[in-house]
């Protein structure tokens, strides 16, 4: 066994050396945001992950109108709008008479996400009708305590513009 002047095993020594150089090599090229993702990072993630929660919500009632379940998409609404229309029925009588292109369109698409508080966002969707007319509907998201999103209100905008 070969040792130095101190006595530690020469091998033994050059490996704990290599070893050391290599971890400071690694950390002295990755900065620590390579890491760890910033803050920025994380609230991107974090608004993505919140736009993806309130179109699957919207998504699922606009769905749940076409196929005729009515209590599925009276769920979907917040628990002040449950509480102000009562029953489903009522509630999807309101939607037929206010609402009808959500149960009409051909075809439908998202269009912006707006924040307007912590717990409150705007989803815009874009109702494309048989006729060639475009109208928008603003979608009032809120994000329950227990974390889930309902929808909150809408409200219908006619676009001027014809779909091609």
């Amino acid at each position: 066994m070969n040792n130095n002047q101190r006595g530690f095993p020469i091998k033994e020594t050059a490996i704990a050396i290599l070893m050391m150089v290599a971890v400071f090599t690694f950390f002295s090229t990755a900065t620590l945001s390579n890491i760890l993702p910033d803050r920025e990072d994380n609230l991107e993630q974090l608004e993505y992950r919140k736009s993806i929660s309130i179109r699957d919500v919207i998504r699922k009632q606009i769905e749940a109108f076409k196929r005729k379940q009515i209590s599925a998409a009276f769920d979907l609404a917040t628990p002040e709008i449950q509480d102000q229309f009562r029953t489903s029925d009522i509630f999807f009588q309101m939607v037929i008479k206010n609402y009808a292109v959500i149960l009409t369109h051909k075809t439908w698409t998202f269009g912006n996400l707006t924040k307007i508080r912590n717990e409150q966002y705007i989803q815009t969707v874009n109702f494309y009708e048989k006729d060639g007319r475009v109208v928008k509907a603003l979608y009032v998201m809120e994000q329950q305590p227990e974390g889930t999103w309902r929808i909150g209100g809408c409200k219908l905008i006619l676009d001027f513009e014809l779909a091609t």
